[in-house]
């Protein structure tokens, strides 16, 4: 998902080109021409991410609990990467480059994809105590205890509201970084 969100949704603003003197000088604001980028290049992640982790839990046999999970992370990760690329992308817009791979394979998109990676990562941490807790409970066929319920629905919400807070807060920052930056027509 991190890869193709490089090339599409990362070098978004990128694709402008030299063209990008008429975006900053049309009277729209910079976050709402960046969540302008990102709601196209969503529906393709979220196809993506919910194949991917639907398949893969077919492959493995997972149970339905599983499942439902997988599915929430893809969701939750389609927005989260989806946010980190275009806002990051509106951080570092390499308006010079001739294509938008190119831009995607600059030092920019290696940090991207690395961000992308740490969020990943981070969500999959939240998530993993969760689901080893749930499935012991499967396993033994007890119900979860009260402290295991709290933990459960505390890691979950703390997943989502870390892809939440990735879809929004690079976007915030995006979008101020690009509308100071002084853009010349050359």
């Amino acid at each position: 998902m991190a890869a193709v969100a490089a090339r599409f949704q990362f070098s978004a603003v990128s694709a402008e080109g030299r063209a990008f003197w008429l975006v900053r000088s049309a009277p729209i604001t910079a976050e709402h021409y960046l969540w302008a980028k990102m709601w196209p290049g969503i529906v393709p992640m979220l196809i993506l991410g919910e194949v991917l982790a639907l398949v893969s839990c077919f492959i493995l046999g997972a149970g339905v609990f599983l499942t439902c999970v997988a599915a929430g992370t893809a969701l939750g990760l389609s927005f989260g990467i989806a946010g980190v690329a275009v806002g990051m992308g509106a951080m570092y817009p390499d308006f010079r480059a001739d294509s938008a791979a190119r831009a995607a394979a600059g030092p920019a998109g290696v940090l991207f994809m690395v961000m992308s990676l740490i969020l990943v990562f981070v969500v999959i941490s939240l998530q993993g105590l969760p689901v080893y807790l749930v499935l012991r409970a499967q396993a033994n066929g007890v119900p979860l205890d009260g402290l295991e319920w709290v933990t459960s629905v505390v890691a979950f919400v703390g997943a989502a509201g870390v892809c939440v807070a990735a879809a929004i807060v690079p976007l915030r920052l995006g979008a101020k970084k690009l509308w100071a930056k002084g853009i010349s027509n050359d």
